[in-house]
């Protein structure tokens, strides 16, 4: 009977052997498991890490950038307004130069009629002067006033704007 509890004992210890075994095997099967989990959540944390970095990286870029817009925006927006001034004043001098072309203009009309109406004096004058058989004005030599300078005095009335600004001085004798 005692071989029977040896062979039963042999059998226990077989079978536990086997049993312990198994447990070592899959033992080690979950401790390269939990290695290789371990590895791959280093490589997470890692990763993680990095991108974490990159993003702090890309934000500080962001701001840099978004600082330099508004920079930019406040610079156009005072080159804008610079502009817009220079713009109104230049319309002001376009304003101010079509006026003086048109009192020019009138200045030169009313010169224009000023001249026609010394040449129709001179005309009459010089008639006037060959009627009454008198010697014509600036022809004789005679320090008399010559009909360009009686012309030019007119001009310098029809001219004249209340300064000396376009007065020709005239010369006599």
């Amino acid at each position: 009977m005692l071989w029977i509890i040896d062979l039963i004992l042999v059998g226990i210890c077989l079978a536990l052997g086997y049993r312990l075994r198994q447990l070592s095997e899959k033992n080690k099967k979950l401790d390269e498991c939990v290695r290789k989990d371990l590895s791959d959540m280093l490589d997470f944390l890692l990763d993680n890490a990095r991108q974490r970095e990159r993003a702090a990286k890309a934000e500080a870029t962001a701001a840099a950038f978004e600082s330099a817009a508004k920079t930019m925006e406040e610079h156009v927006a005072a080159e804008r307004g610079h502009a817009d001034r220079l713009a109104a004043a230049l319309r002001e001098s376009e304003d101010k130069c079509e006026q003086l072309q048109k009192e020019l203009a009138s200045k030169e009309n009313v010169l224009a009629d000023a001249t026609k109406m010394v040449r129709a004096l001179n005309i009459d004058i010089d008639k006037f002067m060959q009627e009454n058989g008198l010697p014509l004005i600036g022809r004789s030599g005679s320090p008399a006033v010559t009909m360009d300078q009686l012309a030019q005095e007119f001009a310098n009335i029809a001219a004249y704007n209340g300064t000396d600004e376009g007065q020709v001085e005239l010369k006599h004798g």
